[in-house]
């Protein structure tokens, strides 16, 4: 059982779609994602690969092991071939500085926005300029300045999880 974050890409376009909420089932007007640019790709894979990442398996799985214990699985099945690459997604097991520090360097390098699954919906960006260029469509964004400000943010929703996964486990 896993803490998950969802990235999205904050390229998004003037132009809109309507699209039907998966959750909800009302159509819903989004703007367009163009995807992570090469330059970005290659930010995302560089950062992966410096933290000394596996090569991904078959399923675009990275598993990266940091020297504080920390551990994080990167699903990113797109971001090596030529489809668009909209995002990725975390688990994590805890959270360590190094862990909390790579999450926010996958948000700045790749310029993606952090959708962690917690009971309150939050979408986190790293900078001023990302959350205004995601306005749009999730106008609640809020904006971190440092790894720091992002374990603060994390830290009540890791806790929540910890305790019902510790539940559902039977420790």
């Amino acid at each position: 059982m896993s803490f998950d974050i969802h990235y999205r890409t904050c390229n998004l376009g003037t132009r809109t779609v309507e699209r039907e909420n998966p959750f909800t089932g009302e159509m819903q007007t989004v703007p367009v994602d163009h995807g992570m640019s090469t330059t970005e790709r290659a930010a995302v894979r560089k950062l992966l690969a410096s933290a000394g990442a596996s090569k991904p398996d078959k399923y675009g799985r990275y598993t990266v092991k940091f020297s504080d214990g920390g551990t994080a699985e990167v699903f990113a099945d797109e971001l090596e071939g030529p489809e668009q690459c909209d995002g990725l997604m975390v688990s994590l097991r805890g959270m360590t500085e190094q862990t909390v520090g790579f999450l926010w360097e996958l948000c700045r390098e790749g310029n993606m926005a952090a959708i962690p699954v917690l009971e309150e919906d939050i979408l986190v960006v790293v900078s001023e300029k990302q959350r205004q260029r995601v306005q749009g469509r999730w106008p609640d964004a809020v904006a971190v300045g440092s790894p720091k400000e992002l374990d603060r943010l994390l830290k009540g929703g890791l806790a929540a999880w910890q305790a019902y996964r510790k539940q559902v486990a039977g420790n």
